[in-house]
């Protein structure tokens, strides 16, 4: 819910540092009230920082009389915290990973050959060691 919020929003304000890191894959602009803030790269493109009771009204007013210039140019932006593709990116390296093992090791092809199931792989413990 929050994401549809931040995507249909035309303006969002935080003090939340996920929720900054969402505008920039959403591509929305953000005023972060905060004293500090460890995500400067928000700042530097997507946002502006204020400390709490700085003129938040005037800023966001500023924002809004151009909007949609200010979403156009938030549309090319890149997003600094990556692409949005690490998952298809780390799928892709294992299923390299995993060819690279079978053909370094492959698994003999022999009728008596079952896989080792996770029960046999269990310890059990002795009581002569208690």
């Amino acid at each position: 819910m929050l994401l549809t919020l931040i995507r249909h929003a035309a303006v969002v304000i935080s003090d939340s540092g996920g929720v900054q890191e969402e505008t920039t894959v959403l591509k929305r602009p953000i005023l972060v009230i905060r004293r500090s803030n460890e995500r400067p790269e928000v700042e530097a493109t997507f946002g502006a920082r204020l400390r709490p009771g700085q003129d938040i009204a005037g800023t966001v007013n500023q924002w809004l009389s151009d909007i949609a210039a200010t979403h156009t140019r938030l549309a090319d932006q890149r997003c600094p915290y990556g692409d949005g593709t690490a998952t298809r990116r780390i799928a892709d390296a294992m299923q390299t990973v995993r060819r690279s093992a079978r053909t370094l090791c492959p698994v003999p092809k022999t009728s008596h050959h079952r896989p080792m199931s996770l029960r046999a792989l269990s310890v059990q413990p002795s009581s002569s060691r208690m």
